[in-house]
């Protein structure tokens, strides 16, 4: 869930005698930037479940396909976001996707891992822009899609 920046209040209740856990709070704000003009990959290693945020901020309309590969999809996933922390795409296997056509504006990558504690995951992630594939024509002047003139 995206929150709006503010103070907030987080209670636990445990249900058991002895109970492990981890919190990670992801900040938009420092989120690693993918570059959308050209052909951006990232390779890192994911620590158990942790999770790993990227911003992609699109000047225009514009679709993305978004590269992914990891040695075990089991072990790590991704999901794309709008800048309002609705869910757009998820990774279902190693394959490449492709996202419709994303308006201008911002939006987010989260990598999840779900490997063991203490495993490591492997993974790269990329993203190649689109430009004006699938676009409509519009009769309307001000209306300028896919990042036409």
């Amino acid at each position: 869930t995206f929150l709006s920046a503010g103070e907030y209040q987080l209670t636990l209740i445990a249900r058991a005698d002895l109970v492990n856990f981890r919190l990670q709070l992801l900040d938009s704000q420092v989120a690693q930037a993918l570059n959308e003009t050209n052909n951006h990959t990232v390779s890192t290693t994911l620590q158990g479940h942790d999770r790993q945020l990227y911003r992609v901020d699109l000047a225009t309309a514009q679709a993305l396909a978004i590269q992914w590969s990891t040695t075990n999809t089991a072990d790590v996933q991704w999901s794309l976001y709008d800048e309002y922390g609705a869910l757009l795409l998820a990774s279902t296997s190693t394959e490449n996707l492709q996202t419709d056509i994303l308006n201008a504006g911002r939006y987010f990558i989260v990598v999840t891992g779900q490997a063991g504690l203490t495993d490591t995951v492997n993974y790269s992630l990329g993203i190649t822009p689109k430009k004006n594939k699938h676009c409509l024509f519009f009769l309307y002047p001000s209306v300028t899609p896919c990042g036409l003139k």
